[in-house]
């Protein structure tokens, strides 16, 4: 019962943000679809925001995914949740991760090898005859050291090994995790636009022109808590985690020139607010007790 009122209040504030962000863009743009981002959580915590209507789930490691997907719970009472994976892949986990028939998207291809062995472990599974997978490319358009993806001048060639050489993949979009400086500045100003955001937006512009795409084609994976409004102000479609007890992503194809993603984090289950709360209530009730 307390998992699930902080589920449900925590989603409900995200949502409720989310509108709002869409309500102020002039092209009518809609309000993104959440995936819960399960990556720590519990079981319990799966199966409560499954039963409050969530379907997709995204995890960071390959083996958590796994242990999670096939937990007998999860086939029981959460058997048509679709996985997103979205952390660092390595060619040899491509085997593992493409043995779950609902695994729904991999947004962290970062370079042709990688797309290469995912095409081919998809390819030798049963599930992988009937659809293909869905996924992303991750481009780094930061430059930063830390953090994954590829630069931004390999990005179109991965894109065309994909489209070109991959029969079992269906390139999806980009993806993006930006400097946390920009995410914080959004937060700070409104009316700051995210560079890193806009590296992201002019990609897909040329890769739509270079291989005959429709912007409905190519979904941007882009933004953090601090910067959501300001992605979904950019044109944004998927919301990606940041840091957190948990957090969510969201998706939707927004009605727009441009459509592309957000990325926003917030927190399921206690909230600090209210932990708090319980803190000072304790400590209260210890003095009342010196006190006597």
């Amino acid at each position: 019962m307390q998992i699930s009122f902080g589920l449900r209040r925590s989603l409900g504030r995200v949502l409720d943000r989310m509108e709002s962000a869409a309500q102020r863009r002039t092209d009518g743009g809609a309000v993104p679809r959440l995936v819960a981002v399960s990556k720590k959580k519990s079981i319990e915590h799966i199966i409560g925001a499954y039963n409050l209507g969530q379907r997709h789930f995204g995890e960071n490691y390959v083996p958590e995914l796994m242990e999670k997907a096939r937990d007998p719970r999860v086939q029981t009472e959460g058997r048509d949740i679709l996985w997103h994976y979205i952390g660092t892949l390595r060619r040899k986990q491509c085997k593992t991760i493409s043995a779950l028939p609902n695994l729904w998207m991999v947004e962290t291809v970062g370079s042709e090898a990688v797309a290469a062995a995912l095409d081919s472990a998809w390819r030798n599974q049963k599930h992988g005859l009937k659809r293909d997978l869905r996924v992303m490319v991750q481009v780094n358009t930061s430059t930063e050291e830390s953090k994954a993806g590829c630069d931004i001048e390999s990005c179109q060639t991965i894109v065309q090994h994909i489209l070109k050489n991959c029969d079992h993949l269906k390139f999806s979009g980009l993806m993006a995790i930006g400097a946390l400086e920009n995410s914080l500045r959004c937060q700070q100003d409104p009316n700051f636009h995210n560079p890193d955001f806009e590296v992201l937006c002019e990609l897909k512009e040329k890769l739509c022109h270079e291989y005959d795409l429709s912007k409905d084609q190519i979904d941007l994976s882009m933004g953090m808590t601090a910067d959501m409004e300001s992605a979904v102000s950019q044109v944004s479609l998927y919301v990606w985690p940041g840091q957190g007890s948990w957090l969510i992503q969201g998706r939707h194809r927004l009605a727009s020139l441009s459509s592309s993603s957000i990325c926003v984090q917030f927190h399921l289950g206690v909230h600090f607010a209210a932990l708090m709360w319980c803190v000072s209530f304790w400590l209260a009730a210890c003095a009342m007790s010196w006190q006597w």
